[in-house]
């Protein structure tokens, strides 16, 4: 389109569309030829990233309807912050059944005493691990809450040993979780797949949904694009 046509299809004036215009050009969001304005291999490469994001939410939306489906327990993707020191839950779908963990995404929760927090402090790099349990001061949120570093350490380790986590009211009195690692193609660990559930049920169907939970995730990891060892 030529500048006329911008200005009118916009309904705004040619000098205020320069303005806006020129540093589009200059970051190759947008080329300007022969008096034409085209798109950029920037907006094409911003396009694909989108796409890319909606592909994945979606990939783990369905991944998650599958393992509340499977339990009838609510079900979150959470994902560590380093800068906070803090999970965030980036999305949840809430379990069907009359008496279920209630959480809204967007909130977020410290990680030493949650199941997802334990995964994604064991697979975060080794010197924020150390940074992390120097300046630790772990508070008793419940009466079942481990608070001492070496407790803790040790909880973080037979987390990423087992593959998955359980807890056991130590973050919020009556609750269960239980958590298990997402990778993408690389490899690397992106996020985890929490179950949450009433402390009562969570640890009579323990196995069970350490096993689906489990299940979820490495589906949910093959579906990104990663490739377990042979």
């Amino acid at each position: 389109m030529t500048l006329a046509d911008l200005s009118v299809a916009l309904d705004a004036p040619k000098s205020s569309l320069l303005i806006m215009l020129r540093p589009l050009v200059d970051q190759d969001y947008l080329i300007h030829e022969s008096n034409t304005y085209r798109l950029g291999p920037r907006m094409f490469q911003f396009a694909s990233a989108i796409l890319a994001n909606s592909r994945f939410s979606s990939l783990v939306r369905h991944h998650m309807t599958l393992l509340r489906d499977w339990t009838d327990e609510t079900v979150i993707y959470a994902t560590l912050d380093l800068d906070s020191r803090r999970i965030v839950y980036e999305d949840v779908v809430e379990g069907s059944s009359l008496i279920r963990y209630v959480v809204n995404a967007g909130a977020n929760r410290p990680a030493y005493p949650t199941a997802s927090g334990r995964v994604l402090i064991g697979h975060a790099p080794t010197e924020w691990q150390n940074r992390y349990f120097a300046d630790l001061q772990a508070d008793k949120l419940t009466s079942r809450t481990i608070t001492d570093i070496a407790g803790i350490k040790a909880a973080v380790k037979e987390c990423r040993q087992r593959g998955v986590c359980f807890t056991n009211g130590e973050a919020i009195d009556g609750a269960a979780g239980v958590s298990a690692p997402v990778r993408d193609r690389a490899g690397e660990v992106i996020g985890v797949l929490v179950l949450g559930a009433p402390r009562e049920r969570g640890v009579e169907r323990r196995e069970l949904y350490e096993r689906k939970t489990v299940d979820a995730a490495d589906r949910l990891s093959v579906a990104i694009g990663y490739r377990p060892p042979s």
